[in-house]
């Protein structure tokens, strides 16, 4: 971490110039998708379709089949680590990354292939891992983790460290910016979770092709919009944090 600059006596930093706030943090979401509208959307279509499409086919086959629910959790959550929320920043960061400065970001190709796929699918297996097993048995961890662990990763595109050490990273940068972390990744996530079944049973009736593309639209649009502000945060707080 860069140290702070020594100033003369009775002059002091003022540390309010670098507080992260979410009115910041959405400005800063709307003006990468802005600039990159394509490199925010199509990944993201491609994410989060396949996404939400395993989530609703583990819903159904325990509904059909009636499976153990823990095994249905723990199959898909497994497929779901594969290509995730985390998958989706670290690649759309990568994407969008020399936007600051005045770059043009690097080709499609380039990002393909020097993305850390390794380490972001690991972080993504950690928190399904997390999400799956807190969801089973107490709600409120599951919370906390799924936001302090929110900007794996962007952390894990720019840092370049191992996974477990950019899960630590990601704690440390999120902890003292936690509620505005929690208000705008963990409220949306919960919000989706939340309209996915109201919409199931508003749609009970409806044909099943209507009820996946309605759920496959809430879960794409919601998918990039929490991603979007993601990368957004975990840029803003490395940025302040190496001041």
């Amino acid at each position: 971490m860069a140290t702070r600059p020594v100033l003369p006596p009775g002059e002091d930093i003022d540390d309010t110039a670098n507080q992260v706030t979410a009115s910041i943090v959405l400005k800063s979401a709307w003006s990468i998708f802005k600039a990159y509208p394509t490199r925010v959307v199509v990944p993201g279509v491609a994410v989060f379709a396949v996404a939400t499409a395993l989530d609703m086919a583990g819903a159904e086959l325990e509904k059909r089949h009636h499976l153990p629910t823990i095994d249905v959790a723990f199959t898909v959550g497994f497929l779901l680590s594969l290509i995730g929320i985390v998958f989706y920043t670290g690649l759309l960061d990568h994407l969008v990354e020399k936007r600051k400065g005045g770059h043009e970001p690097s080709s499609v190709y380039e990002v393909m292939k020097t993305l850390p796929y390794l380490t972001l699918i690991g972080a993504n297996f950690v928190l399904v891992a997390l999400e799956t097993l807190t969801s089973s048995f107490f709600v409120l961890p599951g919370l906390v983790a799924i936001t302090l662990l929110c900007v794996s990763g962007p952390v894990i595109n720019h840092e370049r460290n191992g996974l477990f050490v950019s899960l630590w990273r990601s704690v440390c940068l999120v902890l003292p910016n936690f509620w505005i972390a929690f208000a705008l990744v963990t409220v949306p996530l919960i919000i989706q979770s939340e309209l996915v079944t109201v919409l199931y049973a508003i749609l009970a009736t409806r044909s099943v092709y209507l009820q996946a593309s309605v759920v496959l639209l809430v879960g794409i649009v919601l998918g990039i919009a929490v991603g979007l502000v993601e990368v957004a945060l975990g840029d803003l707080l490395m940025e302040n944090d190496a001041l």
